[in-house]
């Protein structure tokens, strides 16, 4: 089974938050002076930065983490079919060994294919 794939990164949101603050505190009633209302926008631009950069690090780490298990998990499979290739090379007249390697050469093979085309499927845009 491929691991969950990582979920996608946060578009900009400081950038396209800061008119929207900037409406809300100059509505009917919330008579907030214009250096008050700079200082509060900067402050809260600041803060949502910080969090993005925290939600880009966590991201990072799931994509590393993903790509390690996914290569790990490709690597047992390509490992077993080369161990199956390389037992056959070496008896190549042991019909009965030949037999049982390659189905388990075909196994492996098969598992790390699946493995792939989840993959490709998980990351294919919808549509």
């Amino acid at each position: 089974m491929v691991p969950t794939p990582p979920t996608p990164s946060l578009p900009d949101v400081p950038e396209r938050l800061r008119p929207v603050l900037s409406s809300v505190l100059e509505e009917e009633g919330a008579s907030v002076p214009a250096p008050v209302r700079e200082l509060l926008l900067e402050a809260l631009h600041a803060r949502l930065e910080a969090l993005l950069q925290d939600e880009r690090a966590r991201e990072l780490e799931r994509r590393r983490q993903f790509v390690s298990k996914l290569s790990h998990a490709l690597r047992n499979d390509l490992s077993a079919a080369r161990m199956g290739a390389q037992m056959i090379v070496r008896c190549p007249e042991n019909v009965e060994r030949v037999v049982t390697m390659s189905g388990k050469i075909l196994d492996g093979i098969e598992r790390a294919d699946r493995k792939i085309q989840e993959l490709l499927d998980a990351h294919r845009p919808q549509g």
